[in-house]
């Protein structure tokens, strides 16, 4: 498949440990957009993200593939070249690329944890 975007297919390794951790995510309360699992999902999500501006100025990076979203404007990706996964936020008002997860594995504990937080300080 020829595509303009090269980086916008999710890999198979990604697809694999993304489904394996939708259970835990969504028992523990976390939005599916929060992480992907459906490769027609991330492939639109993909093309939306780079035919907009993140923030003021920001073009989408062309190396990362963008996985899933915190609901409030900032975004989490990979580089699908490199198997593991390591997990970065572009965050949309600094319009920067920052890593947040070494792994797929530790970025479901993260957002796990994240959302146990978050329900804790709406009580």
């Amino acid at each position: 498949m020829t595509n303009a975007h090269p980086n916008i297919t999710p890999p198979d390794w990604f697809l694999e440990l993304s489904a394996e951790h939708q259970k835990p995510l969504r028992d523990a309360g976390v939005d599916e957009l929060s992480l992907l699992a459906d490769a027609k999902k991330i492939i639109d999500y993909n093309k939306l993200l780079r035919s907009h501006v993140i923030g003021e100025t920001m073009q989408w990076p062309d190396e990362l593939l963008a996985i899933g979203g915190d609901g409030g404007g900032n975004y989490f990706a990979i580089d699908p070249t490199a198997p593991g996964g390591q997990v970065f936020v572009i965050d949309h008002e600094e319009e920067e690329v920052v890593p947040l997860a070494p792994s797929i594995e530790a970025f479901v504990d993260w957002l796990i944890q994240y959302m146990s937080e978050e329900a804790l300080s709406d009580e």
